[in-house]
């Protein structure tokens, strides 16, 4: 029960205030997580958190279905919708955190890190929301943001081809799920909330890129983000832990083209699959 206490009480500026990252693999959503977690006002998790999803799911299914529906969710629900969602704000940030509002994290942010837990304002995953889960997430957070990474589809095609745990699936399939993130992530272009960031960008700017996301999510400017992007690449093609100390820009700079050893077949579906999502996310196809 203490640790519980000591959880919500740490937990209690910032539980209503997440920064969903959302994007396809490849796409540098891990390097932007880390890096938002960098900043002195909010608190990032290790990794990515697919519950979440699942938890604005459940959501819009009990706010957006038909009156009928709801009438008898409401019926049959034996707790208050305000008990309900305050419980699933909980088991969203242990899903991501830990359990007792993630104190084990909190107490290794103040004991290992030397920060302070109660400067947080706010907590970042990556999670995968479709536009109806995005609802249904508002709907749970009023104060909810989002940012969209997305990337070069070409780059993204090759990496997966490359990276060890997607390598061995089909090339169509690597084509397909790159399409398949812009199409089911556009909808945050128009949206509110949402800032949409290119991977190129945050490799070539960064600086420039975070001052855009705290000025559109009323954040206080902190350098520290930057710093970060500017010096670690998180899970390279070499499946290596993160790389720190390195210079991003360069080092990806020096790459030769994503597509220079793709066969004529290979180019030919990317075409097909990707065409219309590489037009939808504003690259061109260079071959």
């Amino acid at each position: 029960m203490m640790f519980d206490w000591l959880g919500r009480f740490a937990s209690t500026r910032f539980i209503k205030r997440p920064i969903f990252i959302v994007g396809g693999s490849r796409s540098g959503t891990i390097v932007l997580l880390k890096a938002m977690g960098r900043h002195t006002q909010i608190l990032a998790t290790p990794s990515e958190d697919p519950f979440i999803t699942d938890v604005g799911g459940m959501v819009h299914s009990l706010e957006f279905c038909s009156e009928v529906e709801k009438q008898y969710y409401q019926e049959t629900l034996r707790i208050s919708t305000d008990y309900l969602y305050e419980t699933l704000r909980r088991l969203a940030l242990e899903s991501a955190l830990g359990p007792a509002y993630g104190l084990k994290q909190l107490i290794k942010l103040a004991v290992i890190e030397k920060a302070n837990p109660l400067a947080k304002r706010y907590w970042c995953t990556k999670t995968f929301p479709g536009k109806n889960v995005a609802q249904g997430l508002m709907r749970l957070y009023s104060d909810a943001r989002f940012i969209w990474i997305l990337r070069n589809g070409m780059s993204v095609v090759h990496s997966r081809c490359q990276f060890p745990a997607f390598r061995d699936l089909p090339f169509a399939e690597h084509c397909q799920h790159w399409a398949g993130t812009i199409e089911r992530f556009s909808y945050l272009r128009e949206m509110p909330q949402a800032v949409v960031v290119h991977q190129e960008e945050l490799v070539d700017n960064p600086d420039s890129v975070f001052r855009r996301i705290f000025e559109a999510f009323n954040i206080d400017y902190d350098p520290k983000p930057t710093e970060y992007a500017l010096t670690h690449h998180v899970h390279p093609l070499g499946d290596e832990s993160t790389t720190t100390g390195i210079d991003i820009k360069k080092t990806l700079s020096e790459r030769p083209p994503a597509y220079q050893h793709w066969s004529q077949e290979q180019t030919a579906m990317f075409k097909t699959i990707c065409g219309d999502a590489m037009q939808l996310a504003g690259y061109k196809i260079e071959f």
